[in-house]
């Protein structure tokens, strides 16, 4: 029973992590060019909360040197 408790709130805080930067993602993308003060700012800093895991390597290394990781 507390391995499936485990198991499940690990599941669901990974499940937050990538849904939320799944969205900033798409959002971000959505509003290229408009992002203040740049593009590549706007993305540090909506994945500055994320710390040490890397998040922005779910989307391609690609992405993770555009943002300087």
């Amino acid at each position: 029973m507390r391995r499936r408790a485990m198991i499940a709130a690990v599941t669901l805080i990974a499940f937050y992590m990538v849904s939320g930067a799944a969205l900033k993602v798409v959002y971000g993308y959505a509003n290229r060019g408009s992002l203040a003060p740049n593009d590549v700012g706007w993305f540090r800093r909506q994945f500055l909360p994320y710390g040490p895991i890397p998040v922005a390597s779910l989307f391609g290394s690609d992405f993770a040197r555009y943002l300087g990781e």
